[in-house]
């Protein structure tokens, strides 16, 4: 009798803790995978960048998304990466603006916002607009450097009146 119930507690206890490993595998494979992390110098603070399944779809384009998190969640954003082979193009987007960002003969940077109020255009700061138009030299830029510098140069654009106009 002694010999059957402890093959029976044995049994429970491996079945439980199966089945608490599998529900935290299970727990884990759900969370999205980190692409990126790392900082601003901006009141947005740092940053993580994760992939998603979404994609975002511009002037016939299909585009893979990432989210960007930051310690500040008013400046949370997303980032469409054109799956173009050839150059690649960024867009950076929230609903109060969208960021266009792609490399040419300059290098790599921001090429064009639009808003989508007026509160939010005050917000923008046009000399950082300008520090920004050429982020990198180069040309070729791996896709996760290019994220790198938008999630961590694109918060310092916005200025005081763009975190208060989002509250």
């Amino acid at each position: 009798m002694k010999t059957t119930v402890r093959f029976i507690t044995k049994t429970t206890a491996v079945a439980v803790m199966l089945m608490i490993t599998s529900l935290s595998l299970l727990a884990e494979a759900e969370m999205e995978p980190v692409f990126a992390e790392g900082t601003t110098v901006s009141p947005a603070g740092d940053y993580v960048v994760n992939t998603t399944d979404e994609v975002y779809y511009f002037q016939g384009k299909e585009y893979e998304v990432y989210d960007v998190t930051y310690e500040d969640s008013f400046m949370d954003m997303k980032i469409a990466v054109n799956l173009a082979p050839d150059c690649k193009s960024y867009i950076a987007y929230t609903d109060n603006f969208t960021v266009f960002y792609s490399c040419d003969e300059n290098g790599f940077g921001v090429r064009k916002i639009l808003f989508s109020n007026n509160k939010t255009r005050e917000g923008f700061d046009t000399a950082k607009y300008n520090d920004q138009v050429v982020l990198k030299k180069r040309q070729i830029l791996s896709k996760k450097k290019a994220i790198e510098l938008i999630a961590s140069n694109l918060p310092s654009m916005q200025t005081a009146q763009v975190w208060i106009a989002e509250l």
